[in-house]
Order: structure tokens, then sequence, then C-alpha cells
């Protein structure tokens, strides 16, 4: 869908020039990255760190862009100005305009939407397509981007190839759900795509934060930066905020923004909380869990105390938004189950296999505590690798967790990308303590997984951890297709197979 065709005065009105002024219909995209730029595009030269790369402005002109947008000091300035062939415009805070122009682009139509952000380092994909579930089952149209894609009432499926869309491609996504009779739409806001200011178009109805832990300091360079991206989120939008009252952070947060008179909901698991919204597990069994939310108990597929959390989460967020939660909506999303979120992977193996995308030490950690304990079976073994050109400091975090908690772990390539997989495993190694829990070191991800499924059996547990529904490993710059859930079933037919 390449959207509506709109004049270039529409786009442009208040950047002064030629361009504020033309009646020129445009049609095509506007993008950032001058590999994507076609004959008549729009480039804009955004100021993000992955794409600072001398002579951008002119490969854009050489691959026929129709005008250039640019920062007030961008280098290739002057260069620019010297090209009357090409039009050009140069603006003060360039990610920002990309926003405004992308937004033009497809009529503003976020502005007929009811929008909801939710961030947080683990929880939030699952929170936003808990919050689409609630909201589809009680009658209302809605989409949902995220990291798993693009769904519209309920519908397939798109996939996406960031968790935040860039403006051109999030307001497409708008566009889509307007033209659709979509009444709200929930987005997954990364920290990057905060900090890039993909979002900044957006007026949102309700933000809500999960929890804040370690993740992304390969991008933000420390910890508190990373931090106050998020919490700087949460203050700055949002008619009603929703934390979490689980989070120390979240917590502390809650609280200043209330001394502000800022409208403020928590939610949170179990009874020793005070949150607006609880949660609580009743039962737990192999089939998953009994819950208890406002008056109603219902069953869930995923069990633990996060999956009851995020439940909480959805609620407080639905009635933020002025909707009520009936117990069918309860039912109906406890039943839900998210591509590589504790996916059950079946094979003719007497084994239990899960596959989930925990890359963080709390969604690690929050994932064993449960499939450590009774009733699920023993031995418990965990393969888990770490990302390549990411965050070093979690490796040997992550690595004490599964020695804590499983009886086997089996430590392996995630995405290496440019790094050598053996060092990766060499920080991993370096979180080992030396309790009982055996562990082995297979840097093929493959190789792993079998070894994996062979050390669970007889009637044992195989979690596989990191890569969740990915379907490519990225290696030394490919991307080589490789999905952990195709790998199971694989290597589960070839142990059938030599062992018969």
């Amino acid at each position: 869908m390449s959207g509506p065709a709109v004049p270039l005065s529409e786009i442009f009105a208040g950047y002064g020039g030629p361009l504020s002024t033309s009646g020129e219909l445009f049609e095509n995209r506007i993008t950032c990255d001058v590999r994507e730029v076609k004959p008549g595009d729009i480039f804009v030269a955004a100021d993000f760190p992955w794409l600072r790369r001398p002579g951008r402005c002119a490969g854009a002109m050489a691959r026929g862009a129709r005008c250039l947008v640019l920062g007030d000091g961008n280098p290739e300035q002057k260069a620019v100005l010297r090209n009357t062939a090409v039009d050009h415009v140069v603006v003060e805070d360039v990610n920002r305009s990309y926003a405004r122009l992308c937004a033009r682009r497809f009529l503003e139509r976020h502005k007929t939407l009811r929008l909801v952000a939710v961030t947080g380092t683990k929880g939030k994909t699952t929170l936003c397509h808990l919050i689409g579930g609630i909201l589809q089952t009680l009658g209302c149209k809605v989409a949902v981007t995220s990291t798993l894609g693009y769904m519209r009432d309920g519908g397939d499926l798109a996939k996406m190839t960031l968790t935040t869309p860039m403006p051109y491609e999030l307001h497409r996504l708008f566009y889509d759900a307007s033209e659709a009779g979509c009444r709200f739409c929930v987005i997954e806001a990364s920290s990057i795509g905060i900090a890039e200011g993909r979002l900044s178009e957006c007026s949102f109805e309700v933000v809500g934060l999960t929890n804040i832990d370690l993740d992304h300091r390969d991008y933000h360079g420390d910890f508190e930066t990373y931090r106050k991206t998020k919490v700087c989120f949460v203050r700055k939008n949002g008619d009603t905020k929703v934390l979490c009252a689980d989070d120390g952070h979240c917590r502390r947060l809650a609280t200043e923004l209330r001394e502000q008179g800022l409208r403020t909901r928590t939610y949170g698991y179990g009874c020793g909380t005070s949150a607006d919204v609880v949660a609580r597990v009743n039962s737990v069994s192999r089939s998953g869990a009994s819950l208890s939310l406002r008056n109603e108990t219902f069953p869930s597929m995923v069990p633990g105390e996060h999956h009851a959390q995020n439940l909480a989460g959805a609620v407080a967020i639905v009635e933020a938004l002025g909707v009520q939660c009936t117990g069918e909506a309860l039912r109906a999303v406890g039943m839900q189950r998210l591509p590589g979120r504790q996916e059950v992977v079946s094979t003719d193996l007497a084994v239990t296999v899960l596959v989930d995308s925990a890359h963080t030490p709390g969604s690690a950690e929050a994932l064993l505590r449960v499939y450590s304990s009774p009733p699920w079976p023993k031995p418990l073994v965990v393969v888990l690798g770490c990302a390549g050109d990411r965050d070093t400091e979690k490796r040997s975090v992550m690595a004490a967790i599964v020695e804590r908690y499983a009886d086997i772990g089996i430590f392996t390539a995630d995405n290496p990308r440019s790094e050598n997989p053996e060092s990766i495993l060499d920080d991993m190694i370096v979180g080992i303590v030396g309790t009982d829990a055996r562990i082995l070191r297979i840097p093929n991800r493959g190789e792993a997984i079998r070894e994996g499924l062979a050390s669970a059996m007889p009637n044992g547990m195989l979690l596989v951890l990191g890569r969740g529904d990915e379907t490519h490993q990225e290696i030394a710059g490919r991307r080589i297709p490789f999905d952990d859930r195709l790998v199971v079933q694989r290597c589960a037919r070839e142990i059938i197979v030599e062992g018969g």
C-alpha cells in the first residue's frame, strides 16, 4: 500500500521555499536510508547513529531523489546548496522534521486513532498484543505494531524489520489502520525508536511502562542514559501513565508523577502489591495456570507471575482508555499464546520444548524461575546465546542466571554479527561460579539445540532462549535462515531416525 497522492505544498507547509507552494502531487516514498532511494523520492538526512556516513546526500541525488531535507550544519550542506538541480530544505531538527513530513505524507491519519504506547525492557511485546486482544474481544477495531509485526483487527501478522517502525512505515500503518476503520492503535515503543524521534508526531492517550532492566547499552552508551530515555518518554507523553508496581524504577516514577498531579495508574502481581490492578496465580499445571483478576477467575495457557503481571497491565491500560474489561475478554486473552513467547514446539520425542525470546537478565530469570519448579519436568536444559555487537556486560549475568536455575546449561551463538562466537562465549563463562549445574559450550546453535534435546531425554524439558520467532541468524554480515522452532523439529527427527 503506497498511500494517497498528496500535494507537496501540504507536505512542506511552513518550511518555506518553492516546495511549500507547489501543487505537484507526491506519490513516492520519504526515506532516510540512501540505499532505498528511488527516482522521485524525498530523502531526509536523519541524524541517526547507524546512518552517519559521508556522502549520503550526494548518493541520494545520484539515485534521483526529488528533494533533500537536511539538518542545519550537516557536513554536506554547502555542496547541496550549490546544486540547483535538486530541491532542498534545511531544517533545525531533522529527525523531528522526518516524522512530521511522513505524517503529512499520509494525511496525518494518526490523529484519527486513539494511540497507546508501551515501553519497557521486557514484556512490552506481549503486553501490546494482550491489549489488542482485549479490545478486539470487546468489539473494538484495533491495530497493533510490535516486534512480532503489524496486525490489524486480529488478522495475520505482517513482519516488520524494527520493533518501532521508522516514521514513513509507522505513518503508513496508521493510514492503513484508519482506512480499515480501526479506532485504536497500540505501539511497542523501543528505547532506540524513542531516542531517534520516530514517535515525535504521535499524541498518545495512554503510555505504559513495564520495567527497566539492562539492555541496549551498545546504543545508549550506559544504563543511565537508557533509563532516562524511557523515563522521559513516559513523563512527556500520555494523558494517563500506567506503570508496573512490581518494578522499583516504575514505583519511584509513579510516585513522582502522582506528586506532580499527573494521572497515573499502577498494576502488579500478588497479594503484597497495593497497585490499582492486581493479578494472582491460583494454581499451575503443565497445561497452564488458573489466574484471578478483577474478581474473575480464568485459565491461562501461559504460566508464571510475569504473564499474570502482563495481563494486569493490559487490563489497567484498557481501563485507562475508558473501556471496561469483562470476564469474557480475560478468558479470551488467557488462551492467547504469541509466536516465540513461551512457544511450545511439538516433536515426537519425550521432551517438553519451549522457545522464547528472553534476552535480558530480567526476562531470563522470570522464565527460569517458573520452569525450574514443580510441576515442570526434570532435567531442565537451557540453550542460551548472547547477541554480538550488543551489551557485553549482561553476558556473564545471563550465564549466571542459567547456572542458578538449570540442571544443564548449553551456551551457544545467538546472532554473533561481526563478533567471533567464541569471544562471546568467553564473556558468558565469566559468570559461572561452579555450582552443581552442568555447563556445556557449543558455538554452533544447531548442534547446541540437538545436544539440548538429547540431554533432556527422557521426559525432561528444553528451553531455547534468546531469539524467539526470529527466522534468520546474523553471522559476519550475512543473514542465514535459522528458526529455533524448525531446528528443534529437524534435530528431533534426526535423533529418532538415528535411534531407530
